[in-house]
């Protein structure tokens, strides 16, 4: 996939699953790694998990939601001390035995994968989550699981609609400070519309994200007010990424262009058949 950044810093939207599928390919890389397998009893890395009947759930049956606590959750103050996570989560208690039925478990499983990772890695799950699945992909700056401070003015605010069916009213549980920041592994996580269609990308790849930047610089000579008057009243700007058309009628007033050409008016060209061909894809010519 071509991952081209042409805009600085964008915002970011919440987008629930998207803890959910990181938290999979976090508890997959420890596979790898050997750290634990999916067979395993969470109660073998998890002490105290075993508590109210839960000592023979498995991994497995962990993520493919057959633990038998659906409905458990933590209180909210959990969401920083992660040593009252960890009291949470082993305190759960069954509704059903585990592995009789599938159940999609919206908060409780991943909660408790949450602290399983925590038990092995011995660090933040966000943390291990930006370090180990985010970053190497070079998503950093795009894609989070608990949204940092400095990164909350890129937030978009969440709405829904009014109980009185006119119009949307903002979500008031998601819409704040603490919410962005906490990275709740069941719907916490910040990205933008590219960031999130590259990992969906390299899940599709097999693990493979091929990426590239490409940036051109385009130099416009000063603009007088009438200039800028008669460019605004050709309509040309209105549907324009930058508000210009370097082939358009804005052509008039650059000075000079450094880079690829076609960058500036969609796709970097030369670098996506490069990608291409590098995918093993036979596009444009040889």
């Amino acid at each position: 996939m071509l991952f081209a950044h042409g805009t600085v810093n964008p915002m970011v939207m919440a987008v629930f699953a998207l803890p959910v599928i990181t938290l999979a390919c976090a508890v997959w890389l420890l596979a790898e790694a050997g750290a634990l397998r999916f067979t395993d009893k969470i109660a073998d890395h998890v002490p105290g998990f075993e508590a109210n009947g839960k000592g023979d759930i498995t991994i497995i049956q962990l993520l493919s939601h057959q633990g038998g606590f659906p409905n458990a959750d933590v209180p909210k103050a959990a969401w920083e001390d992660h040593e009252l996570l960890r009291r949470a989560v082993s305190g759960f208690t069954l509704e059903w035995t585990p592995g009789s039925r599938v159940y999609y478990h919206g908060r409780a499983a991943h909660w408790v994968a949450a602290v399983l990772i925590e038990a092995l890695t011995k660090t933040d799950y966000r943390a291990f989550i930006r370090e180990q699945v985010i970053e190497p992909l070079g998503l950093g700056d795009e894609l989070f699981v608990g949204l940092p401070d400095a990164r909350h003015e890129r937030a978009t605010d969440m709405h829904e609609p009014a109980a009185s069916g006119g119009g949307q009213v903002k979500r008031a549980e998601e819409n704040n400070p603490e919410f962005r920041r906490a990275g709740t592994p069941g719907g916490g996580g910040y990205a933008s519309a590219r960031a999130m269609a590259a990992f969906y990308q390299m899940l599709a790849a097999g693990g493979t994200l091929r990426s590239g930047v490409e940036r051109t610089a385009v130099r416009f000579a000063p603009l007088s007010t009438e200039q800028i008057d008669w460019y605004v009243a050709t309509g040309e700007p209105f549907d324009k990424a930058g508000a210009y058309h370097v082939d358009g009628g804005a052509a008039a007033f650059i000075e000079s262009l450094s880079g690829s050409p076609s960058n500036v008016a969609g796709l970097p060209v030369r670098l996506l058949l490069r990608l291409a061909r590098e995918a093993g894809l036979a596009l444009g010519p040889p």
